[in-house]
């Protein structure tokens, strides 16, 4: 008898497609979840785009701001909004405490305190002074070349400046004044 039910095929159609049907479940659902995985990550780098361009369009619109419509840095605004209903909010800061460049030995760093798109226009807040300061062993020299012109166009005398380490940090005075404008070269 034990026989007869080992060797009987009845049920094994069923069986048959009972395993196929797991196994078909388990590869959709396998097949589901890698594409919902896919979907998120999507909708993530989709929405990290987004706020990059809303970030760089806050930082454009401040920059076009100042120095396209002169606007005083205590009157902009600290949000906006994008046409794809995206906003952004900045943090204003008027004065900045440093500007960190590296400049290698014998290279230069160019600093313009005019602007570019107007050269002869007048600065509506002038830049009194420039502070230097910088790293190494204490043998170097810093050598600070200043160019001025007046808002007429007259180009003024160059003055070179050279600080020795002692002398670090070292303090370059410019003229208080809004129509003198200037180039300063800074050569390590």
């Amino acid at each position: 008898m034990l026989d007869k039910i080992i060797q009987s095929k009845d049920g094994s159609l069923l069986l048959m497609s009972i395993l196929i049907m797991a196994g078909m479940v388990t590869g959709a659902s396998s097949f589901a979840v890698i594409t919902m995985q896919n979907l998120k990550q999507s909708i993530s780098v989709d929405n990290g785009i987004r706020a990059y361009y809303a970030a760089e369009s806050g930082v454009e619109d401040a920059l076009f701001e100042i120095r396209k419509n002169e606007t005083a840095i205590t009157s902009m605004s600290s949000s906006g909004s994008l046409s794809n209903a995206g906003t952004w909010d900045r943090t204003i800061a008027k004065d900045v405490q440093s500007l960190t460049k590296d400049i290698d030995k014998n290279d230069f760093l160019e600093i313009n305190l005019f602007d570019a798109d107007s050269s002869l226009s007048s600065l509506s807040n002038p830049i009194k002074s420039i502070k230097l300061a910088w790293t190494g062993i204490g043998t170097e020299w810093v050598q600070v070349q200043i160019i001025p012109w007046s808002t007429s166009g007259t180009i003024g005398d160059p003055s070179e400046q050279v600080f020795s380490s002692a002398s670090n940090p070292a303090i370059v005075n410019l003229l208080d004044s809004t129509a003198t404008l200037y180039r300063v070269r800074i050569k390590v």
